[in-house]
């Protein structure tokens, strides 16, 4: 049986963004039964980080019946650098998980952060710093 060519393909992800390495070289043999996706598509502006936030802190907000959107609305964040220096961005959080991370005893909390000019990676170690306004 011969193989059967493919003609080039172009996809658009919905996103600005870009792949990550490709996991095969042009003109390898891939077995279709193979599931394995060709290259990972990864948002980066705006860019998503998850941030630990004590439970006590998420739970006493429930308790006074607080939305995450009204918290979300008052709460800046700021990003420091591994250099050090301070992102000239402000990040807003988006929404906490009411679930805990099993290591720290601690919630999630989802804050987005514009990166138009692309600094921000997946895997960069930063700090965080916040306050409500």
């Amino acid at each position: 049986m011969a193989a059967e060519m493919l003609p080039a393909q172009k996809l658009f992800a919905p996103f600005d963004g870009q792949i990550s390495a490709p996991r095969y070289r042009e003109n390898a043999n891939v077995n279709i039964d193979d599931s394995r996706e060709i290259a990972t598509p990864v948002q980066l502006n705006p860019i998503h980080i998850r941030a630990p936030v004590p439970l006590q802190r998420v739970v006493s907000r429930m308790r006074e019946g607080e939305k995450d959107a009204d918290v979300g609305a008052r709460i800046s964040v700021d990003l420091i650098l591994p250099d050090g220096r301070k992102y000239e961005h402000k990040g807003q959080p988006l929404t906490a998980s009411y679930d805990l991370a099993p290591a720290s005893g601690a919630a999630v909390v989802l804050i987005e952060f514009p990166n138009p000019d692309r600094i921000l990676r997946l895997g960069k170690v930063v700090r965080l710093t916040g306050y409500e306004s």
